[in-house]
Order: structure tokens, then sequence, then C-alpha cells
């Protein structure tokens, strides 16, 4: 039986020593997020302000410090057991127990100036589900502006248990997704403390998604850590604005975690129709957990009309690789130079041009809808529909001897665990100038014209979590109109162009 003390009330750390025979201390903690700054959605609005952080923080107390600096004590952790996990948000931020590098660390500055510090951090964790974004750091900090906590001049050799911190502190969530970052700021509001090895399971909780009608919403149920005890949980579908059967198919039962297990997932069927609505949401509820407690019982399925209009244009590409640029494998040697790819576009041939500028048509589409998809090499590159930001571009240099055609996706899913996808892009220059000879711009998107050139198709990104590009660079063989029903397997097409 382990003890379990309270630790923090209020902003007041009160005393409690772990006994000397116990090597491991699990902290478990509860936080309200107070700052979250992701520009560019890369958690998609699933941690807000007030939320609630649930989770805990096991390290050993028997490590060694590895700092010869007299007033700073590194006691580094690599050993499976050891590290962060916890639940924001749906999403869970979890120390990966195949590559720990978990550090508590200690600053004392009885010299001055007068802080004194606490730090826990994990610099090796797994992406969010769903390869959503990177976690480079997962933090717990503590600074005692009276500098008594660690008054006397000698560092522990040891990591202790906390003492009489005096202190605000909080927990910090660092991350990115490509070259966008998100950062979350919480406030600790309880913490206790055993002495000995983790509980099973701390929470069990499931993530939001966001689903273009037709699709399937996939919610991922999951534990905040791995489990010795069999784990269960009941789920089942529940309406808000979306309607059982006309908009989702109800969904019912019970998951099995088996001893180790970590995640499961539940599949609920979308029906798509004709008809151009507004954006409908259902849940899924856990109830009745099973050697597990409800961290965040509640999963939210947003359903994005994705209706083509009338005016919905379908193109199929053929493409063959002819360059990779991966110094650091990002791709892990998935796409190579020879390698097959096949594309669809899809626009609006109704959307109107955004561009003052008299020979420039910038035709902007943010529907679900709208945007690409790239297979090649067994990884698929595609808009995400929750969030699509997708050009079509035209440059009419008239008989200035060159015009452009560019279909470019700025907000996508990414490809892998590994590679975020930056801009996918497909692009026409006639070297000619007499696609577009005529002195205007075409007030809305055209159809391929008889472009007499060579084109390409570009994917770029880098890693998840930003630390490396790469580029794949595709030769279009052959593009094909299609009818405007993406659900139809792109049937009935007709050549538009073909390579030179």
């Amino acid at each position: 039986m382990f003890r379990s003390r309270t630790l923090l009330a209020g902003w007041v750390l009160v005393v409690l020593n772990a006994p000397a025979s116990a090597e491991l201390v699990t902290i478990r903690f509860s936080a309200e997020v107070g700052f979250v700054d992701d520009r560019s959605n890369i958690l998609q609005t699933r941690i807000r302000v007030g939320d609630v952080i649930s989770g805990t923080y096991t390290f050993e107390t028997t490590t060694l410090d590895s700092n010869s600096f007299p007033t700073v004590a590194d006691y580094w952790h690599h050993g499976p057991t050891h590290g962060i996990s916890l639940l924001a948000g749906g999403l869970a931020f979890r120390t990966d127990p195949a590559d720990v590098e978990f550090l508590v660390e200690i600053v004392n500055d009885h010299l001055g100036p007068p802080r004194d510090n606490y730090l826990i951090r994990s610099y090796r964790n797994l992406p969010l589900e769903g390869c959503l974004a990177s976690v480079d750091y997962i933090t717990w900090q503590l600074d005692d502006p009276s500098a008594a906590a660690l008054s006397s001049e000698s560092l522990p050799p040891t990591p202790p248990v906390l003492g009489d911190w005096l202190s605000q502190f909080g927990l910090s969530l660092e991350g990115r997704r490509g070259e966008a970052a998100y950062f979350v700021r919480a406030h600790v509001t309880s913490a206790t403390i055993d002495a000995g090895p983790p509980a099973a399971a701390t929470a069990i909780g499931v993530n939001n998604v966001r689903v273009a009608e037709g699709d399937e919403a996939t919610f991922v149920v999951f534990l905040s850590g791995p489990s010795s005890q069999r784990v269960q949980v009941d789920y089942a579908t529940a309406a808000v604005s979306a309607t059982a059967g006309n908009d989702y198919s109800s969904v019912a039962g019970t998951l099995v975690f088996e001893p180790g297990a970590v995640t499961r997932t539940v599949v609920v069927p979308t029906r798509g129709d004709r008809i151009v609505e507004p954006r409908e949401r259902f849940t899924l509820q856990l109830t009745n957990p099973v050697n597990a407690i409800l961290g965040d019982p509640q999963g939210i399925a947003r359903i994005v009309d994705a209706t083509p209009t009338a005016t919905t244009v379908h193109i199929a590409l053929e493409a063959q690789v002819t360059e990779v640029v991966d110094p650091l494998g990002v791709l892990a040697g998935a796409i190579r130079p020879g390698n097959e790819m096949t594309a669809t576009y899809a626009f609006d041939m109704a959307t109107g041009d955004s561009n003052s500028f008299p020979n420039v048509g910038d035709y902007w589409h943010f529907g679900g809808a709208h945007g690409i998809s790239i297979s090649a090499g067994g990884l698929t590159f595609r808009t995400d529909p929750s969030m699509a930001a997708f050009l079509v571009e035209i440059v009419n240099n008239g008989s200035n001897g060159k015009d452009h055609y560019l279909l470019r996706s700025y907000s996508n899913l990414s490809a892998s665990c590994r590679a975020a996808v930056d801009h996918i892009s497909w692009q026409l220059d006639d070297t000619t100038g007499a696609a577009l000879s005529g002195p205007d711009l075409p007030p809305h998107p055209p159809v391929l014209a008889d472009w007499q050139s060579d084109f390409e198709l570009n994917v770029q990104g880098s890693a998840v979590s930003g630390e490396a590009g790469y580029r794949v660079r595709a030769h279009v063989t052959r593009a094909r109109l299609c009818r405007p029903d993406a659900r139809a397997g792109l049937a009935q097409c007709r050549l538009l162009v073909r390579s030179r």
C-alpha cells in the first residue's frame, strides 16, 4: 500500500519526505490553464484557458547529481519508469518510454539573487495523437522568491522530495508542427505524493475530432499512462446539433485496454448529402471506468460540410517523382525518384478573385470540400478539411513570355508522426505566354486551358518537431477533369492536359 499525502494546498507546499527505502516517487497534480499561445491553431482549440490538466511525474530519489557547478544539481533519468504523463484538452502529453530523457534540476541561489528553483522536465516525448504535433518539452517549475527552500550551502547528492516552497508555480507544454509552435502555461492547484511506484492508470480520456461529412470520425480513447491491470470503459454517442441517423450513426459499447495498452479507437460513420449546411456536432461520452478514473470523459465531433457545389471541379493527376531532398530522413526513405505519385485537386469555379493587381488572380478557398490529396510511397499528403486554406493563382504575363498557373494548399495534415506538410502545390508555366494572352484575368478560376508546358507537383515540409526540412518534386504526366463527386471514385473523367 503506497503512502499518499497532500503536498500542495493553495500556494504553499507542505514538507513530506519519502521513506529512505523508497526509490520511485510519483507526484500527482492538477492544474488550471492560464495562457495558450497557438497562433497557427496546431492544437485545434482543444486546450483553452480555464481547462483542467491532470497527470503524474515519476522520478527516482537515488539518482546522482551529474552537474559539478556548485549551485546547480542535475539528476538525469533514462529508465522507462521515469517521466511525465498528463491529459490536457483530451490530448495525452507523455514521456516516450523507449527514449527517456528526463531531468530533475535544482538551483540553489542562497548566495543571491534570492531565488531557488526546482525544475522537472521531459525532453523526449511521444507526439500528440494522430500526429497532430510534436511535444518538445513538458515542464513543472517552482520558484521560491524567499530563497529559503535551499538555504544551506551544499546541494543534495540525490533529488529530494519537495520541501517548504513558498511560491506560485506552474506547468508548461511546448511543441510544434513544422515551422509553427504552440505554448501552454498552467497554474498547479493541487498535488499529492506517493512514496512508491505509480498507480496503474491515473485517468482515461477521449479526444475531440473534426470530420468531413460522409467520412468516419475516429475518436482516440487513451490512458494517461500504461497500466499493469486490465482497464475498461463504456462509450456511447450523444447528439448536440447533429442528428443521429441523419448526420451520423449512433454507436455504443465497451472498450478494453489489456495491460500495457494506452490507446483504443472508436469509429463513428457520418453521412454525406448534397445540402450546404453549417457545422454540426455530436459527442462520444465515456462512463463506468474499471481500474481507471475519468479524466476527460467527453469527446466532441465537429462535422465539416463537404458538399461539392455545382461549380466544384475535381482534377485527377498522375506523376512520377523526379527529386527527393531529405537530408535527415524525415520521410524515412518512403519516397524515392522514380516512384509513381497520384493526386486529386478540388476547387470551386465560382470563387472570386481577391487580388487587385491587374495581372495576378488569387482565388482563395476555405471550405472542407476544397483542397489537395497526394499519395506516394505509402504516405498521404492532404489538405486539412477542418481549416482549409487553398489557393488557385494565375499570373497573366500577356506577351512577356510566361503565364503561370498555381494550385497550393497551406493548411495540411501531417503525412506521418515525423513529417509535417507545409505546402502542397501544382505549378504550370506556359513559356509561350499564349495560354492567357488576353488583357484581362478571368473573374473566377478557370479549368486548365491548352498549356504548352511541362509542369510539376511539389510537396514541402519538415519534421513535426521542426528540426529538418524535406522536398519532393514530381513531373505530372497526365491530368483529367472528373465529375464533381469525390466519393464517386472520380469516374467519368476526361483528359485535360498531357505533359509535353
